[in-house]
């Protein structure tokens, strides 16, 4: 089956029946949203949750894919794993609804032998399974880089990853340094199972206030249409608003802001079914500008016209980018400062 990446399925070849995939990351770095969306693109998964979740369950709802809690298994003894596995043998193995196992995640199951079994499981209901693995502290004590390796895994040896045919580890580099150029990339690196030469593989993520994001298909970001084929040319727009938004944090500048909106205009006026590049380049850009608009409106916090004026422009930013964290934090900042500015009595 398509995992609906196509630069990742060039890469590994989809997933196949009876395989056994990993996916390692770092807690809070998108495991759950990449699973989430193969899951949508799939749109024949089923999920197994070890460790149930609202958020999980609204998404299923949304996506149609089938969420099966640790609840719904039946787990003699309290055994977790055996409940799992019998309910695979049971429920999965002959249902031709369901081409997908993803099991959220493997820490939650015996350690020794989970990747063994997980394998087992896999050819047993000739199906591939997805699993989701935590991995250690590791990535963040390194200092040339901290990108993940094969053997930052937690609690799974090296003897058991031999059990699974593809091993993928997610990085996103704002998990470290926040709100930075490459902020909405992630890239998943193939430590096992590629059938070229690439090992890398970039994704577009965007996240989002309850936790879950969303990955996109993205080619390389300096990949503009149109008048941005020039990679230069995005970077120094990007340069040039980094720029306009430090004035905005040092002096009362309503001309610096109405120059950042015309550059956001230029890039988002020219998104085409928002999947290009330049869906990443207004993302960024747009991050300047809602800055800026925060800087504006706390220095002229007193001027009706301008509070009323960054507030709209503020409303209409956020509209189109609702997803994104850094937008929602600004605007909730802003909406709350001029309440209870009104509230005092103006």
């Amino acid at each position: 089956m398509k995992t609906g990446f196509k630069d990742l399925d060039a890469c590994i070849s989809g997933f196949n029946n009876g395989e056994l995939i990993i996916l390692g990351g770092r807690p809070g770095i998108g495991k759950t949203s990449l699973a989430v969306d193969i899951s949508r693109n799939s749109g024949k998964a089923v999920y197994l949750d070890l460790e149930p979740s609202s958020r999980l369950i609204e998404q299923a709802c949304d996506y149609g894919f089938t969420l099966i809690s640790d609840r719904d298994m039946d787990n003699p003894n309290g055994e977790r794993e055996n409940g799992m596995h019998s309910f695979c043998r049971r429920e999965i193995a002959n249902d031709d609804t369901f081409d997908l196992v993803i099991v959220d995640d493997i820490q939650l199951l015996n350690a020794k032998r989970s990747l063994r079994k997980l394998k087992g499981l896999a050819q047993k209901i000739n199906k591939p399974i997805f699993a989701l693995s935590q991995l250690n502290r590791n990535p963040e004590q390194r200092r040339e880089t901290r990108q993940p390796k094969i053997y930052d895994f937690k609690s799974v040896s090296s003897n058991q990853l031999t059990y699974a045919d593809k091993i993928l580890l997610l990085y996103r580099n704002d998990y470290y340094v926040p709100y930075e150029l490459y902020n909405n990339t992630a890239t998943i690196i193939i430590c096992k199972g590629a059938i070229g030469s690439q090992n890398e593989v970039l994704l577009h993520y965007i996240g989002r206030k309850d936790g879950l994001g969303y990955f996109d298909y993205t080619p390389d970001y300096r990949m503009m249409p149109r008048e941005y084929e020039n990679s230069d040319s995005f970077e120094s727009d990007l340069k040039y608003a980094k720029s306009l938004t430090e004035i905005t944090d040092r002096a009362d500048c309503i001309n610096t802001v109405s120059e950042l909106r015309r550059l956001h205009e230029r890039y988002y006026e020219h998104q085409d079914g928002r999947i290009y590049a330049v869906y990443i380049g207004d993302y960024v850009i747009a991050r300047e500008y809602a800055k800026g608009l925060y800087n504006l409106f706390n220095i002229r916090f007193r001027d009706n016209n301008v509070r009323n004026e960054s507030v709209s422009q503020m409303e209409t930013l956020h509209s189109i980018y609702r997803d994104d964290v850094l937008i929602s934090q600004l605007f909730a900042s802003v909406i709350e400062r001029k309440s209870s500015f009104e509230a005092m009595g103006d």
